[in-house]
């Protein structure tokens, strides 16, 4: 959170030329690149009882993603299926989010961040997401995955995983799985974490379109009162909640 100051800081790593998320450690600013402290001594703009920086802006981005009404309504009636039917072999869904998205701009490499070698983790500049999750390579369009059981055996597996699954806003295109955001200090902190987490990417990467379904939405008891004042939480493209029916 903010404390008691209105204010907008943006910083650099010089090594990775990152938007860095970063904290104080006893007076110094350090990147999760490793590289090393990057200033000396921490701003003295917000601070906490304890001393500690509580937040470091991304700066703004000058691309605004183009989010296509046919993509979001593909991406909705997917999130019913899901909701509906579970992930398979009568498999009920924990939860899952669907962020829609200019995705050339979310899933950008940091540069030296692109591939963590130890752990096949793909870095970009809003998050991260295990390479085993990457369906780039398999051409899914989220409006398939309704209608061809190959497909809707992909995105259910994707969304067995924690972390968000991402669709490219124009195309349609199931990019990939395991989405964890980075920076959730502009997020919705009353709910869960997929609440704080599509709620504070949501007005970043350009403008995100967020589908958050909790794991109450999802649940036996849901589907047995045919989802009645069931509903998934949305953010277009702003931290603000609408929330739309499950069941329509």
């Amino acid at each position: 959170r903010y404390v008691g100051l209105d204010f907008s800081l943006s910083l650099e790593c010089p090594h990775c030329r990152r938007e860095l998320i970063v904290w104080d450690r006893g007076g110094q600013l350090e990147c999760r690149c490793g590289e090393g402290v990057i200033y000396a001594e921490a701003p003295d703009i917000v601070s906490d009882s304890s001393n500690q920086l509580l937040i470091a802006r991304f700066p703004e981005v000058d691309v605004v993603a183009n989010i296509r009404p046919v993509v979001i309504r593909a991406a909705f009636c997917a999130a019913r299926m899901i909701a509906m039917e579970g992930v398979g072999e009568d498999v009920r869904a924990h939860g899952f989010t669907f962020i829609i998205c200019l995705t050339a701009l979310l899933l950008e490499c940091a540069p030296n961040l692109a591939i963590d070698d130890e752990t096949l983790t793909c870095r970009t500049r809003f998050g991260r997401f295990h390479s085993d999750m990457d369906r780039r390579d398999q051409n899914i369009n989220i409006a398939e995955c309704t209608t061809r059981p190959e497909r809707q055996r992909v995105l259910r597996a994707l969304c067995k995983e924690d972390g968000a699954v991402v669709i490219d806003g124009e195309t349609g295109q199931v990019c990939c799985g395991g989405f964890f955001v980075d920076y959730m200090g502009l997020g919705d902190a009353s709910g869960g974490s997929r609440t704080a987490a599509g709620s504070s990417i949501a007005p970043q990467a350009g403008g995100c379109f967020v589908i958050v379904a909790s794991q109450d939405v999802c649940s036996e008891a849901a589907v047995a009162c045919g989802h009645k004042d069931k509903y998934f939480k949305v953010y277009d493209r702003s931290n603000k909640t609408r929330l739309e029916p499950v069941s329509v």
